[in-house]
């Protein structure tokens, strides 16, 4: 029988069942049998599908038979809402596949022709064949052809608007620092603490080197991984509002639309050093960039922006969701001091 585990839960359930498959001893396809079935009984078919894949990939790695194992997985995924997140744990079983070769390749292949939006469709066919091609994986012999209705052009992404109704002048920035091209449940949480802060003192929320090519799809991504029912309401407000932007246009001393960027920085450069109460008397819009990693903002933009906020007047480091906090509160009590 199951665990019963709230379902608030399962991602970290799903990566329990990956490190006990990983830590099994000597295998037979009946030691991992209650994995799958704890797995198969997880009720969020997202959640389901991956620590299906993982299990088959380690069940493979061992030698046994995983081919049904990764069909049980591709049939969670079918359940799976929205679909941008069907095609993203389409591409995580394929990875898993990927590694050892096993599971049943067409099924893969069919399943990305199920997904009904062309583009998408388009671009998880291209990346499951790349993926299978870069390991070796032979694929010929196998319907791995878009689809003929699916066979759209996939345009470069279109600039996000610029904010509009937005009556703020002071806008958060938060430049993310993670390497890699997928977004991360570290972006995820950074937007989602950072729109109520953005509401409760009117700021502007902009979104610096982050892996999203679509605005929209972005928000509804946090949108549908936020719990909090109050915070989805925040996000959506702050979005709706034209409060939040996606930029992807080099830091330099200033923006067109977000005004003059400031660093926060627990290291300042002397000569940049600027007080926040000394900044809001600049009657200019500002943009206060903190870096979302653990390495905080690059080189490149230090050098590049022309003033250093340090917010604690301590020099102690932030963390990056404290930073904002601190930054929204201390902008609230210095636009009050001013009157």
């Amino acid at each position: 029988m199951s665990r019963e585990v709230r379902k608030a839960h399962w991602p970290s359930y799903a990566r329990a069942l990956k490190r006990e498959a990983k830590n099994l001893g000597p295998a037979s396809q009946e030691v991992f049998q209650p994995l799958i079935r704890r797995a198969e009984a997880i009720d969020e078919p997202y959640y389901a599908a991956m620590a299906l894949s993982w299990i088959g990939a380690r069940m493979a790695d061992a030698g046994l038979e995983s081919t049904s194992v990764f069909s049980s997985a591709f049939e969670r995924s079918m359940s799976t809402e929205p679909e941008w997140r069907r095609a993203e744990i389409l591409l995580h079983i394929a990875s898993e596949m990927s590694k050892t070769g096993s599971g049943d390749l067409q099924k893969l292949f069919d399943a990305a022709a199920g997904l009904s939006d062309p583009e998408l469709r388009v671009k998880t066919f291209k990346t499951i064949k790349s993926r299978m091609t870069r390991k070796g994986i032979d694929i010929s012999g196998l319907k791995t052809l878009v689809p003929e209705n699916s066979e759209v052009k996939i345009e470069s992404p279109k600039k996000n608007p610029k904010p509009r109704g937005c009556k703020s002048n002071v806008t958060l920035g938060l430049y993310n620092t993670y390497e890699g091209k997928t977004v991360k449940d570290s972006h995820i949480r950074a937007v989602a603490r950072a729109a109520p802060l953005c509401i409760a003192y009117n700021l502007r929320l902009a979104l610096f080197n982050f892996p999203a090519h679509s605005l929209q799809s972005f928000i509804e991504k946090v949108e549908s991984q936020t719990r909090l029912k109050e915070t989805k309401k925040q996000i959506t407000r702050l979005y709706n509002s034209g409060c939040i932007s996606l930029e992807k246009q080099p830091i330099r001393q200033s923006h067109p639309d977000l005004g003059l960027f400031v660093a926060t920085t627990s290291q300042p450069q002397p000569e940049k050093t600027i007080g926040l109460e000394e900044l809001l008397a600049l009657d200019s819009p500002l943009c206060f960039l903190m870096g979302l990693g653990s390495s905080g903002l690059p080189g490149t933009v230090l050098n590049h922006v022309q003033h250093h906020l340090e917010l604690t007047g301590r020099k102690v480091p932030l963390e990056t969701c404290t930073a904002m906090g601190v930054l929204a509160s201390s902008i609230d009590s210095a636009r009050k001091h001013q009157g």
